[in-house]
C-alpha cells in the first residue's frame, strides 16, 4: 500500500491501513487450514443494511413485508 501511495494515489488524511470494508462487505484478516494468512469476508452488515434499507421504503409506502 505504501508503494501505492508513494507513486500515483492521494490516501484519506494520508494514512495507508488495513481495509476494513470493501463494496459493504466486511474484511478481516485470519489463517486458513495450511496457516497461511488471507483475507475473509463477511456480509453480515451488508445484508442488515440491505434489509432496513428496503423496509424504510416500503414503510414510506405504508407498506410492509409478510410475517
Amino acid at each position: 500500500m505504501k508503494a501505492i501511495q508513494d507513486k500515483n494515489f492521494k490516501f484519506k488524511d494520508d494514512r495507508v491501513d488495513k481495509p476494513e470494508v470493501y463494496l459493504g462487505a466486511d474484511l478481516s484478516l485470519m489463517d486458513n487450514e495450511e496457516v497461511t494468512e488471507c483475507w475473509a469476508m463477511s456480509s453480515d452488515n451488508y445484508c442488515a443494511a440491505m434489509g432496513k434499507s428496503i423496509e424504510d421504503g416500503l414503510n414510506k409506502k405504508r407498506l410492509r413485508l409478510p410475517n
